[in-house]
């Protein structure tokens, strides 16, 4: 949230904004994305359009735009993808703040007069902000979904102080176009997206920000249009590549946790790596599993696994979860139902639920009232909290803790642990040891 004890600036148009737009086979949706650029009421902009190699007219209607405003600059370039794209616009950027927006989607009008006002009233290095969900490919509103929407209050904090609070409460969003910056950041930390991974080279470029920026804040506004449409990037069929870049992402992310002293962080770090992990195991698991480069990689990620120690800081291993002699899984929410649907092996013995009575059962397993004081510390039990909210896992940590348990764990710990041995059987069957 920006400071509000200070009178609102008047943005006299002192400070320039460089605004980068990577730009491949869109004619159709481009004219409303730098339309939206030269209607902001905010006037000192550049705005930089880097046709990557399009097929379509998209490079024609850059050069038209640009032979019109003296606003816009044009990068022709062979397509090499959106990173190559963005960091050829950073190059020749002149602003004392850079923002990257997507050439399919476009900002309200007064988003970048906010943005500087807020940047500059705080003092901070880069300024979060959200999104409106989903418009159709004619530009209507679909629905406001809370995904891109941040119903907490973050204050001015350091970079990695607010990486781990969003992380902590599910908000944390790794998306360039909800992230204003100043360019200075990125050329002193030497701060670029990687190229050649295709796909979230963005979650990479914003770790990084994150980790080497000083003073951040969230700005609670709704300022960006997000277009999902058939073809995109975000929307296409899996493939080998999918997992070459979580993978890749992983192990940089991984390289950057060995430097890092503080204990909280290297937590927080290591679950946003094991996210991707997952993520990188699922895209492989919708691959043939068949074809020799599938299979290959399946040793990759066992490797991979292994070198970034799953779970390394929390309180749960491996071990703990293989020895495990009683499970209880609280909240019979979504995530329980998610977690009974794809991971059976993890099957609970109890699922709590402060609303037991009206559950009744999951998958013939009882849903029943917490009660922690029937439990025995004889066995060895394991709880998974199945829900999502940040309080409820304190209340539920601070009462294990209370009573003696130790190992408790969130649900997506399991789905990680579950993961990875289904890569493990995998190799033993590949291998014919079963």
């Amino acid at each position: 949230m920006c400071n509000k004890s200070r009178s609102r600036l008047q943005c006299k148009g002192d400070v320039l904004v460089s605004i980068v737009v990577p730009v491949f086979n869109i004619d159709k949706y481009l004219p409303k994305c730098v339309e939206s650029i030269l209607n902001q009421t905010y006037k000192n902009i550049e705005a930089i359009l880097v046709n990557d190699g399009s097929a379509d007219n998209s490079g024609n209607i850059c050069d038209e735009y640009a032979s019109s405003n003296k606003k816009i600059k044009v990068i022709h370039q062979v397509n090499s993808g959106s990173a190559v794209a963005r960091n050829a616009g950073l190059a020749i950027a002149n602003g004392k703040y850079v923002y990257f927006l997507d050439g399919d989607d476009w900002i309200k009008e007064n988003a970048v007069e906010l943005l500087v006002e807020c940047a500059e009233s705080d003092d901070v290095d880069v300024v979060l902000f959200d999104s409106y969900y989903a418009v159709d490919e004619g530009g209507s509103l679909l629905h406001e979904d809370d995904w891109f929407i941040r119903k907490n209050v973050y204050s001015k904090m350091h970079a990695k102080e607010m990486f781990c609070e969003m992380l902590a409460n599910k908000e944390y969003y790794h998306a360039t176009w909800l992230t204003f910056i100043r360019r200075d950041v990125l050329l002193s930390k030497n701060i670029r997206f990687p190229e050649g991974m295709m796909h979230y080279d963005d979650a990479l470029f914003n770790f990084w920000l994150f980790m080497c920026s000083g003073v951040v804040v969230h700005l609670s506004k709704k300022m960006y249009y997000r277009r999902l449409r058939q073809g995109s990037v975000t929307r296409s069929a899996l493939t080998l590549r999918n997992v070459k870049c979580y993978s890749y992402l992983v192990r940089e992310v991984s390289n950057y946790l060995k430097q890092e002293s503080e204990l909280y962080l290297r937590k927080t770090i290591n679950a946003f790596a094991n996210y991707f992990y997952g993520l990188a195991i699922d895209a492989l698991e919708t691959l043939d599993d068949q074809n020799k480069d599938v299979i290959a990689m399946y040793s990759e990620l066992i490797k991979l696994g292994n070198s970034i120690d799953i779970n390394k800081f929390g309180s749960l291993t491996l071990q703990n979860f293989d020895d495990a002699e009683y499970v209880i899984w609280y909240g019979a929410g979504r995530r329980c139902l998610y977690m009974a649907d794809l991971y059976p092996e993890a099957k609970p013995n109890e699922i709590w639920d402060i609303n037991a009575e009206s559950i009744g059962s999951i998958y013939d397993t009882k849903v029943l009232l917490p009660d922690f004081n029937r439990l025995s510390l004889n066995i060895n039990l394991l709880f998974v909290v199945c829900v999502d909210s940040p309080q409820v896992w304190k209340c539920i940590n601070s009462n294990c803790n209370e009573f003696g348990f130790v190992n408790l764990c969130s649900w997506e710990d399991i789905a990680i642990f579950c993961k990875y041995r289904r890569l493990q059987e995998k190799i033993k069957v590949n291998m014919g040891e079963v």
